[in-house]
């Protein structure tokens, strides 16, 4: 299932559906022609984005920006949760659940921004630009690939 280019995909792996985070896009931004948004699908168990989660025409520098930005965000908010677990055991299901859609929702908020001036301007050197910011900033040095 493909998802609308504002909506993140999710950064914790789970099998329950989305509640429509994010949304479509609203009118005024969907009558102005944009280069193609990165869109996404759901993320597998590992928590890592599947190969078809970004279309062809992004540029490959931003995929993998994008992709190791999310997978530390995703290892980040695993971390977090994994540590509220332990100091919060008698917290029942539906609390945990809960927490883990507020932690979602906060790290689709803090990466929408980035990715969206990422692939808005891929393929250009304002694109390569936020592309060497974002693995300075988040530390992705790894992922670079020129």
């Amino acid at each position: 299932m493909t998802t609308a280019g504002l909506a993140p995909s999710p950064v914790l792996p789970d099998r329950r559906p989305r509640r429509g985070i994010g949304g479509a896009i609203p009118a005024r931004r969907a009558a102005v022609p944009r280069r193609p948004w990165i869109t996404t699908v759901p993320a597998p168990s590992s928590g890592v984005p599947s190969s078809g989660a970004l279309p062809d025409a992004a540029e490959p520098a931003a995929c993998s920006v994008a992709a190791a930005l999310r997978t530390k965000a995703s290892a980040v908010a695993d971390a977090e949760l994994g540590r509220l677990a332990s100091r919060a055991p008698g917290l029942d299901s539906s609390a945990r659940e809960e927490v883990r859609d507020a932690v979602q929702r906060v790290v689709d908020a803090f990466l929408e921004g980035p990715l969206t001036s990422l692939t808005r301007h891929s393929g250009s050197p304002l694109g390569e630009r936020y592309a060497d910011a974002l693995r300075a900033l988040f530390g992705l040095d790894a992922g670079r690939t020129a």
